[in-house]
């Protein structure tokens, strides 16, 4: 069996990547479901402080420490929501990027393999149609002697090869084509397929 590689296999930084991406993902949600609990939540009513941060600097004293309005507070994790995305979406298009080169390293591994395969669909299929213009032929055979309605004799019908005398037919434009690309030599091609 032949081991078939992904594209973690090709690609060092991949997984790294995908996980970062991840991560930003896993981080905007939360500070969506944070902004959602925010906006949800009562308004708060700021306790007077006993010092105010005047009085606490004409005094020598630290000023009290101030929480930022609600208002405030939502606008900065939208903010940082936005910078999430956009990191996200750059780490998507690298994603893509090496996707890309990973998926073409992998299928210049795999070619020999396909084109192995790919042939052996080929031979198959010539031999099919060989067959099928055997059976025409044996078909015609009948109806010249006068045989009726020979073409209703056959419990299936090889008709998804197409007519195997028709050069446009599925079964032979796919043989013509593997015959120019290499994948069928014109001795394998079946004899008496119109070209």
């Amino acid at each position: 069996m032949i081991k078939i590689p992904v594209l973690a296999d090709v690609s060092d930084i991949l997984p790294d990547l995908n996980a970062r991406r991840s991560k930003l993902g896993a981080e905007a949600q939360r500070l969506r479901t944070e902004i959602l609990a925010l906006a949800r939540a009562p308004d708060e009513i700021e306790a007077p402080s006993s010092l105010s941060p005047d009085v606490a600097h004409l005094l020598g004293r630290p000023a009290p420490p101030s929480q930022p309005k609600r208002r405030e507070r939502l606008a900065e994790m939208s903010r940082q929501i936005k910078v999430h995305e956009a990191a996200a979406e750059m780490l998507a298009r690298e994603i893509e990027a090496e996707i890309n080169k990973a998926s073409a390293i992998i299928r210049e591994r795999m070619q020999p393999e396909v084109d192995r395969r790919l042939r052996a669909v080929c031979l198959a299929l010539a031999k099919a149609q060989e067959a099928n213009l055997e059976l025409e032929d044996l078909w015609g055979r009948l109806e010249d002697d006068g045989v009726r309605f020979v073409s209703s004799m056959p419990a299936v019908s090889t008709y998804f090869l197409g007519r195997p005398r028709d050069p446009e037919g599925s079964a032979n434009s796919f043989l013509r084509e593997a015959l120019k690309v290499g994948l069928l030599t014109d001795k394998e091609m079946p004899s008496g397929m119109p070209r």
